[in-house]
């Protein structure tokens, strides 16, 4: 099965190389429509051995592009991987804990996590 075009996010020159496999697949396919339906008296300049032959030739060109442009890709984002795997996660610092407050309403000291004063029951 054939790949018409794929853009690679991070390779132009696979992407590039994908586009020339596009275009090797359409001047193959065009030969082979043009014979048959004898586009500008294509059947009178070759043959159908020569037409089949050039089309073929064109195809498989073609698809050696797109399989060396996967290639390219690949080995792309394998650099990239290593790269990013060889980067140190940051480091962020760890939030200081809370150590609780007072109480709003009558100053009791209270725990951290605690939702109500333990003294006069105010909300905190």
């Amino acid at each position: 099965m054939f790949v018409i075009f794929k853009w690679y996010r991070h390779s132009f020159a696979a992407t590039c190389l994908s586009i020339l496999s596009t275009t090797f697949y359409a001047v193959g396919a065009f030969m082979l429509v043009g014979y048959i339906l004898d586009l500008e008296n294509l059947r009178r300049e070759m043959s159908l051995p020569e037409a089949l032959l050039m089309a073929a030739v064109f195809l498989l060109i073609g698809f050696g592009c797109m399989k060396l442009a996967a290639r390219v890709a690949l080995n792309k984002e394998r650099k990239l991987a290593a790269r990013n795997a060889a980067r140190p996660a940051p480091i962020r610092p760890e939030p200081a804990p809370v150590s609780g407050g007072f109480c709003p309403k009558c100053g009791a000291k209270h725990e951290a996590g605690d939702s109500f004063c333990v003294r006069c029951g105010a909300k905190l």
